[in-house]
């Protein structure tokens, strides 16, 4: 009887020690302080869409996991990082460099600081980099690469340890990448056929000029096909002036006003409870050794504030 006594009073003091043990390890996993980069957990990017027409700031940021804030101030330094740049490409795009992303060029922004501070009491710090996106191609990704350099004090998490900036553009008309405009009406003939087109692509070029294709030429992510067949919307106020993309090209545009359904001309439409942009255009275009083709067409796109 003492002997099991003994059995039962050893299990209980080891299972007591192992609770312990337990306890004590939860406690440092859900107190521990890791230092990480804000990013999303696809390849570590930060997107941003930015307003062309001058400077603009981004922001990035740093947290301390744990439940408990940083007990001083922590600084973390920030270095470009090239090199995951380089794994990106390499991990998206194999070898084909034709695909490559784009390193943001240093002319496009400033970091006044190269470091974030946490400080003591907080869970965050970030820092501010004045970017300039104006003159960035819409047909290419840029990213600017971090890495954290360094930091005063507790861990740094290896998985969100550099992050991939990429800087997207935007203007009041279009986005980079967004949705593409819905054909709303059109009245164009090519060799006696009615043209139709369900959506097609608008892209942001400046503070007041957007790009598409003409007609129903099929937009393609290439520089030779956009040369050959886009057109750009020069915005004056409400007013639009269209000419072809590719200066001495291939593709010869005339634009045709007075029409009083076709315009050229842009505005916001409500509609109820919704908002749509919408350009009225009016053209005629002349792509390569193709007959002449005039196209009327009415373009809109739903959005909110």
């Amino acid at each position: 009887m003492k002997y099991l006594r003994f059995i039962l009073a050893t299990v209980g003091v080891l299972v007591i020690t192992n609770a312990c043990d337990q306890d004590k390890i939860y406690d440092q996993e859900l107190y521990k302080q890791v230092i990480s980069l804000i990013c999303s957990d696809n390849y570590n990017i930060l997107e941003d869409t930015q307003q062309l027409g001058g400077e603009v700031l981004g922001y990035v940021a740093v947290s301390c996991g744990g439940t408990g804030a940083v007990k001083k101030d922590v600084r973390i330094s920030l270095v470009e990082d090239d090199g995951a740049l380089e794994d990106y490409n390499w991990a998206m795009y194999d070898a084909d460099q034709s695909q490559y992303a784009r390193r943001l060029p240093a002319s496009k922004f400033d970091m006044d600081e190269n470091h974030i501070i946490i400080p003591q009491g907080e869970h965050s710090g970030w820092m501010t980099i004045r970017f300039r996106p104006d003159g960035l191609s819409p047909d290419s990704a840029y990213f600017l690469p971090l890495s954290i350099g360094s930091l005063s004090a507790y861990e740094l998490n290896p998985k969100k340890s550099n992050l991939l900036y990429r800087v997207l553009i935007k203007n009041q008309y279009a986005e980079q990448f967004a949705s593409g405009y819905s054909n709303y009406r059109s009245d164009g003939f090519k060799n006696d056929v009615a043209i139709s087109i369900s959506s097609k692509p608008v892209q942001p070029l400046t503070a007041y000029k957007v790009r598409l294709m003409a007609g129903d030429l099929e937009f393609l992510p290439s520089i030779d096909v956009i040369n050959a067949g886009a057109i750009v919307l020069i915005m004056t106020g409400n007013n639009i002036s269209i000419r072809p993309y590719k200066e001495n090209g291939t593709l010869s545009v005339t634009q045709v006003n007075g029409d009083p359904l076709y315009p050229n001309t842009f505005k916001i439409e409500h509609d109820w409870d919704k908002k749509y942009k919408v350009f009225q255009l009016n053209y005629k275009y002349k792509a390569g050794n193709a007959a002449e083709v005039e196209m009327r067409e009415e373009l809109r796109m739903e959005f909110t504030d």
